[in-house]
Parts: C-alpha cells; structure tokens; sequence
C-alpha cells in the first residue's frame, strides 16, 4: 500500500474521533457560554402610618391664612368665644396647650397646629371645658377642629344652677372634611342658662392620633 492510500485511511479513521472530542462540553472555544439569570427581587410593602407627635407636620400658612369666616349673628342671638378653660391634659405649653382652644378660631387650614389644642397622649379619653362671660339659653354649639376631626364622643352642658345636661353623644366615625365645623343644634325642654361647655374626645378608636380642637362657640338667647 503506497504512502497516500496509507495517509487517507488514517484520517478516515481518526476523524470520528476528533469530532466527538470537539464536541464534548468543556472543550475551549465550543462549549455555548452560560446566558445570564434575571432574577427579579420582590418588593417591600411600606410601614403602616404612624400618628405623629404635634409639631412634626404642623402646616405651614401665612398669617392671611388665618382669616376664618364667621357666621352672621340673627337678631336677638348671642354669639359667644370661651374666656376661660379647664382640661384634662395639654400637650405642652403655650403651643397646643388648653388655652388655644380660647377666643375665635385663628387656623382655617387642616393640619397639626401647635394653635390648637392638642392633649398629652393620642390614644387616650380625654376633655375640654370651656366657660363663657354670658350665661345664654342655648341654641347651637359649633366645634372648630383642624386635625383628625370626628372623635368627639360626648358634649355636655352646665347651666348656672350647676345642673348637667347631655346634649350630644356618638361615637368616632372616620370623615373627609377637614378642617371641620361640627354643628351641634340645641333643643332643651326647659328654659336654661348655661355658661359651660365640657366636650369629650375618644382618641383610641380610630388610631389617627391626635384630635386637635381650635375653638367652641357657643351660641344661645338671653332669657
């Protein structure tokens, strides 16, 4: 056999060989590089709203802002802001104490404002007691609330006998009007002259924190 025939059949015979060695995973230059894995990380929920302390996120407005619009006194009605106040806690002093909650409203704007009366906790029962100069026969209470309005529970009035007279009770209740005026009609069958009102907050209920009251008026008739 000459030395060609002898070359071509060595070839015949080794190149299966070669092939699948070629072909064989690891080999430099023919294994298919790896494709790259996405994978997509899952996202994380935010906290639950926690109430904040008053001062955190006070509402910034001008002075302008606080022009609030009164109603228009009827003939023979008396329309009257608290002098004096009693409560059951302040928050500090003179910012949020009991005492903002004296004179007519001066915040028109919703939102934690340290010229509003805030109480020391907020998740607490607490209350507010206002007295007025005129004894009146009452008509009408009118509650001014700029921050987490709807969590007054109970309204009660003392007339200058000393006598009690529960006048409104509900329970917290979750509303979108803010700030708020919560009108509160006063229909007694007797001939009363009250000087006193005493409003009650139930600040656990609804887990918005502190309910801020910016004033109360109080509106009635001489007798």
């Amino acid at each position: 056999m000459n030395s060609g025939r002898r070359f071509s059949l060595i070839w015949v015979l080794l190149m299966p060989v070669l092939l699948t060695a070629c072909s064989r995973p690891g080999i430099s230059g023919f294994a298919p590089a790896p494709l790259p894995v996405f994978i997509e990380t899952p996202s994380i929920s935010a906290e639950p709203p926690v109430p904040t302390e008053p001062g955190s996120v006070e509402s910034t407005v001008s002075p302008d802002a606080y022009d609030v619009v009164l109603p228009t006194v009827r003939p023979g009605e008396i329309r009257q802001w608290a002098t004096e106040v009693i409560a059951s806690s302040q928050y500090s002093s003179p910012d949020w104490a009991a005492s903002q909650a004296l004179g007519k409203p001066d915040v028109s704007l919703c939102g934690d404002n340290r010229h509003a009366w805030a109480s020391k906790g907020n998740d607490t029962i607490e209350w507010i007691e206002l007295t007025y100069d005129t004894p009146v026969h009452p008509t009408e209470i009118n509650i001014y609330q700029n921050f987490n309005p709807s969590q007054v529970v109970e309204v009660q009035l003392t007339a200058v006998d000393g006598s009690k007279h529960l006048i409104w009770e509900g329970y917290p209740e979750k509303i979108k009007d803010c700030p708020e005026v919560m009108t509160i009609v006063v229909d007694l069958n007797r001939q009363i002259l009250v000087n006193r009102v005493r409003i009650t907050i139930d600040q656990r209920v609804l887990g918005w924190g502190w309910n801020e009251i910016d004033a109360v008026e109080l509106v009635g008739a001489k007798m």
